[in-house]
């Protein structure tokens, strides 16, 4: 992905990518600032635990498969799980939404 041989290549896996990362930053934001004032500081400062917490032990875990396969494998392996299961879970969500809009009695 971004080991490419061009410039062009590179700039558009960096477009692609930076495009991503901004829109689900902003509509996380964007979602968090609509709680009410008293929980909206003890929910910004735990999602940043999480997100520097799941950061730090990613490096750690993906650190070590680097002496076994190329950058490119690593970076696919780590990007490709979140991304599966990412799908695997909308996927999910969307059969059990028909199931409940096809059931005759009304979902909860």
């Amino acid at each position: 992905m971004f080991q490419q041989q061009t410039l062009y290549g590179l700039l558009l896996f960096s477009l692609t990518a930076g495009l991503g990362d901004g829109f689900s930053e902003v509509g996380l934001m964007s979602r968090l600032q609509r709680e009410p004032d008293n929980l909206r500081l003890p929910i910004f400062s735990f999602l940043t635990l999480l997100q520097m917490t799941g950061f730090g032990i990613g490096m750690l875990i993906a650190a070590s498969f680097y002496s076994w396969w190329t950058r490119g494998a690593v970076v696919l392996l780590f990007h490709g799980i979140p991304l599966t299961t990412l799908l695997v879970a909308k996927g999910l969500a969307l059969r059990n939404g028909r199931v409940r809009r096809s059931s005759p009695t009304p979902a909860p």
